[in-house]
């Protein structure tokens, strides 16, 4: 398995994993805090909608599909965001496929900042991206929904 295989086997095991924890939520749930000790914490549904967000525009960044770095979503659907995070897997998916190895050490800059990075680090920032508040989702969850 080669870099991109793999990079493409983690967004889809990742994706995995945030399908089951959206399955454990209600659209109720999704307004409660993710931390219960902090008042001015996101919502389960931001927090949702936050990774599955940045994560449509970085595929953006990398493979330009269309002009629309943008994706609709609303935090207080369950389905909206089951319907964003598809989209959102189908394009990192479609970025992965059209990269060739040789890619990995091109850099992208940000228009934002001027900064450089290279499309290895950006990969793998994004699947540690999903994974941490993957994490935050799943301890937030299991706190309000712990028999499941």
């Amino acid at each position: 398995m080669d870099a991109l295989e793999f990079l493409q086997y983690m967004v889809t095991e990742e994706h995995n994993q945030i399908d089951k924890l959206l399955d454990r939520v209600a659209d109720v749930d999704l307004i409660l805090p993710i931390s219960a000790r902090d008042e001015d914490s996101v919502s389960i549904g931001e927090r949702f909608v936050h990774m599955i967000t940045a994560e449509y525009r970085m595929a953006g960044y990398l493979y330009q599909t269309d002009n629309n770095n943008r994706l609709e979503v609303n935090e207080k659907s369950v389905e909206s965001i089951k319907r964003a995070a598809k989209l959102s897997q189908k394009r990192h998916l479609l970025t992965l496929q059209n990269l060739t190895s040789g890619d990995l050490n091109k850099e992208w800059e940000s228009a934002k900042t001027g900064m450089r990075y290279s499309y290895k680090y950006i990969l793998w920032h994004y699947i540690e991206h999903l994974a941490t508040h993957r994490g935050q989702l799943a301890m937030s969850i299991n706190a309000i929904k712990p028999d499941e």
